[in-house]
């Protein structure tokens, strides 16, 4: 009797082609759905629904901390997307889909700021001054003499 022959290796066989026949179609679906003309498989956005959001965001040292802190905010439930422009002014800009909320738009912030707090940074309204900002005002520049 040979190895290749025994029962458990013919098992094992199968259930990777099972596997393999089960990732593949998987990896695939999102592309025959559309192919069949089948709906989409995250939600449309309705632009009626997309709310600006504008905030400023303290504690951010380095642009390390910026892509941080736009994965953060990227995780929350209803954010379409997220965009920090620069760590020393901390102005963010996150787009949501109001329509996907399941709680009111202060809440939905106060849940954001808990989010980013377990990570060190603090979310406010925008035009609050970052302590960088706050530093860079105290730090007075020699003036040239004449």
């Amino acid at each position: 009797s040979s190895c290749c022959n025994a029962p458990h290796y013919q098992h094992r066989k199968r259930r990777l082609l099972f596997s393999t026949i089960l990732c593949i179609s998987l990896m695939y679906m999102p592309e025959g759905l559309k192919l069949i003309g089948g709906p989409a498989i995250a939600p449309a956005v309705n632009h009626e629904h997309v709310v600006k959001l504008e905030f400023t965001i303290d504690n951010m040292g380095c642009e390390a901390c910026v892509n941080a802190v736009e994965n953060i905010l990227l995780r929350q439930s209803a954010v379409i997307s997220a965009k920090v422009s620069s760590f020393d002014l901390g102005e963010a800009e996150v787009y949501i889909n109001d329509h996907w909320l399941d709680i009111d738009i202060g809440m939905f912030e106060q849940s954001m700021n808990d989010d980013l707090k377990k990570h060190g940074y603090e979310l406010h309204n925008r035009g609050w001054k970052t302590k960088k900002m706050h530093f860079d005002e105290s730090f007075v520049q020699p003036q040239a003499f004449l």
